[in-house]
């Protein structure tokens, strides 16, 4: 299973967030390419920071969740709902223009992959292990690059 453990897999993501453009449309969903990056951008920072989750149950128990989110081999579906404070309009939603908002998610991606141990709980599915996030980082930021065709 890919993961951001993987330093391969951290190049690949890396190199597709590179490719994007200010042009880039989405195949789905409501976001533009520029709130798309500080949407991933915010994920990191959530991950990476000293706030406590809010957390946001579902209709499914999390620990089914992550580990059909996180464990299963296929791929994140489109319309899957977020957080609200990452949704489109969501309080740390502060897009700024394409070049600031695709450096600044660079160098939130490149913290949370250098990060030695991330145990922080998600808001969605609980309890994490650094094995968890480093999973969780690789489909979150690869379903939204596929969003956008990358």
């Amino acid at each position: 299973m890919k993961s951001l453990a993987n330093p391969q897999e951290v190049a690949e993501i890396r190199d597709r967030i590179l490719a994007l453009t200010a042009e880039d449309q989405p195949r789905w969903g409501v976001m533009n390419v520029v709130e798309m990056l500080c949407h991933v951008r915010e994920a990191f920072l959530y991950t990476l920071s000293e706030e406590p989750p809010t957390y946001h149950p579902g209709k499914v128990p999390a620990k089914l969740m992550k580990r059909l989110a996180l464990r299963m081999p296929v791929r994140w579906p489109q319309g899957v709902p977020t957080v609200p404070e990452l949704a489109k309009g969501g309080s740390h939603m502060n897009p700024v223009a394409f070049a600031e908002d695709h450096a600044t998610l660079l160098a939130a991606y490149d913290g949370f992959c250098a990060a030695p141990s991330l145990t922080k709980d998600h808001p969605i599915f609980t309890t994490m292990t650094h094995a968890d996030w480093m999973r969780w980082g690789y489909l979150h930021t690869d379903h939204h690059l596929r969003q956008f065709g990358r």
